[in-house]
Formats: structure tokens, sequence, C-alpha cells
């Protein structure tokens, strides 16, 4: 620790999600090491053991690394992480990213001062095009269309605010907020994940804050690597509305869903991927059904035992292996009471505000 550097492990824990399509960690640990406040660092290796792990123990005193052993996908991996953390907040980034200097500071700041945030986002901007941004949160709308908030902007004229859902490639969690909300889904492979968590959080009155002063640089591999323009994703969010969204308010969004839909497959079909497309609808509607169905057992008091991830999520594992990690949170519907309506009639309504920024911020 050096002149004005505040330690502050006892506070936050970065979490940094290594996998094996990511480069490796060293940049981005630097980066938290050369911070003003200096946080503990936890290293999740999804990547089937590519890290050496005596070498960067002996490189980076106090660090921690966890193995899941496998590559079990980035959000059963988050959640391990999360899990793991032993302070009040966890900062988890993706091993792409450079903080800034006063990244860990101001985002920390910004959550003390505001009772209601369980997340704040920092202003991830492209390493190779610093008058560029890469994204400063995550967007949902009514109609289905998921993306990355601001990405392609100049990055100017930013002010302090709320944002939809946090960007987990740089972002600071509350805990406690966390153990009201839930994990990450992990049925879910995509920046939908993000966005349910959005969902769930704006239902309990939960606040995800922007700090534009706050900054953090992504490598272009990084950038690249992380689009949101993939029909999984799409297809993820219209599962994401279904199980956050009471059937009422579901009927209302009907006809911009109908809408986003078809401008979704037809965009997807001049690129040549409409039979992928058509797939991942399938798996979205097929996410549904198999809530609906728990969701109805549980109602009956009937036990619903957990299935291993790739039975959970529906889909193929790159290591047969995952066939026995089980997953540490898988999403149910969420349920209305009369006492829950009006911060749903605000999940809503926000949906509906968000359907033009989504629209275009998913073409950039």
């Amino acid at each position: 620790m050096t002149e004005g550097q505040t330690d502050v492990r006892m506070w936050v824990t970065a979490v940094i999600l290594m996998g094996e399509d990511t480069r490796d960690p060293d940049a981005c640990i630097r980066s938290l090491l050369r911070g003003t406040y200096v946080p503990g660092i936890l290293i999740v290796d999804d990547s089937a053991g590519r890290l050496p792990e005596e070498t960067y123990k002996e490189k980076y005193p106090g660090i921690t690394i966890f193995r899941t052993g496998l590559k079990t996908g980035k959000w059963h991996a988050a959640n391990c992480g999360l899990h793991l953390v032993r302070t009040p907040y966890a900062l988890l980034l993706s091993p792409d990213v450079q903080a800034g200097r006063s990244m860990t500071e101001r985002l920390l700041d910004a959550m003390l001062a505001e009772e209601r945030c369980y997340a704040a986002q920092a202003r991830i901007v492209r390493a190779g095009e610093p008058g560029r941004t890469e994204s400063t949160g995550v967007l949902l709308s009514a109609a289905g269309q998921v993306g990355r908030r601001d990405r392609g902007r100049t990055a100017k004229g930013f002010r302090p605010g709320t944002v939809f859902a946090p960007d987990v490639r740089a972002a600071m969690f509350s805990m406690n907020a966390i153990e009201d909300i839930g994990l990450f889904d992990e049925r879910l492979t995509g920046i939908a994940a993000e966005a349910d968590l959005g969902c769930r959080a704006q239902r309990i009155d939960g606040k995800c804050l922007f700090v534009p002063g706050a900054r953090a640089g992504i490598s272009e591999e990084g950038s690249l690597r992380d689009s949101a323009d993939d029909p999984h994703a799409a297809a993820e969010a219209l599962y994401v509305l279904d199980k956050n969204l009471p059937a009422p308010l579901l009927a209302l969004c009907a006809p911009a869903r109908a809408a986003g839909t078809r401008l979704l497959r037809k965009r997807y079909a001049q690129g040549g991927d409409d039979t992928i497309w058509q797939k991942a609808i399938e798996r979205s509607r097929s996410l549904s059904a198999v809530r609906i169905r728990e969701d109805l057992l549980r109602e009956a008091g009937v036990s619903v035992t957990k299935q291993p991830l790739p039975e959970e999520s529906l889909t193929r594992p790159e290591d047969p292996a995952c066939g026995k990690v089980y997953p540490l949170y898988v999403g149910t519907g969420m349920r209305t009471e009369a006492g829950d309506l009006p911060s749903v009639a605000r999940l809503a309504w926000q949906l509906v505000r968000n359907i033009p920024g989504a629209a275009r911020r998913t073409e950039n």
C-alpha cells in the first residue's frame, strides 16, 4: 500500500470472473492494486484449469483463487464468487477490464450514500477508443429487446442516475441486497441474466446507480466477446419477462412483444441466423413451460428436485462433467401480492419506456 491509497479489504472483495475465452487477469489485478481504494481480490477460475494458481499467488500475495474445475458457465461462476464473498460489498469484474484509479472508491462511496442501492455501475469505455462508451448498464424493454446501455455513444455528457440493470463486467453489489434479491439465474446463458436480476431488484424497489466518474476500460477482444447481439440472449429476454411480470401486465405488453419478436426474427433472417433464432425461441418457450410446471408443483406443496446445470438450462454442456454440477440459483415465477402492485407497475412502466432505447442500442 502506498501513500494516497486506502485498504478496503474489509469492505469490498473484487471478484474477477475468468472463463476459458477471456484474457489472463494480470492487467485487471494490477489496475485494482493501483487504485485509491484497494479491495480484496478473488479470482473465480472457470477455465478448466488454465490459470497457474501457484504462480499467481506468488506474484500477487493475498489474492484468493477458486477453481470450478470445469467450464460451468458465466453465471454459475459469478454465483460461486458471490457465495464466497465475506465482505459487505462485491465488485464483479471481467478480466478483460482495467479499473480506473478511483473506480472502486467512487462506486463504494455511491453505494454508501444511497440506502436502496443494490448495485453501482461503472462507465465502461473501449480501451482502443477512449472516447467511445462500451456500456453504462443493461436495458430490457417490454418488447423483449435487451442490450448494453449507451453502447457506442461518445463518452461525454454523462450524469449520475439510475440504470435498469448492472453490467457485471464492472459493477459493485451490496451483499445484503443480494440476499433479498437472489443470485443470477443459471438457467440463462447471456445478458438476460443481468436484466433478470434488475427486474427482481426493481420489484423490491432496489436501485442500480450509474456512477459516471467510476471508469473502467475494456479490451477490444472483451468488447467483441461480450456483444449482446445474440439470438439466444434476445430469446431469453422473453423468458425473463414471463417470469417477472404477472399475467395482466404481460397481456398489456403482448402487442409490443409481438412487434419486437417480428423485428428480431426479420433481422436474424437477414443475417442468415433464422434457424438459430427459431431454436432460441423454442428453448425460451421450453424454459417458461418448465418454470410454470415447477411453480404449480410448489404451490401444491410438492417438492421440486433441482436438476444438474445442463438440464436446468436446457443446453448441451461443453464439458460432460457439468452433468454432475448443480446450480446455486435457478429462477422461479415472481408472485405478485397486493402490496407488490406499485413496484410491479413501476417495473412495467420502465420496460415500456425502454422500448425506443433498447431498440436503438441493440443495433450497435
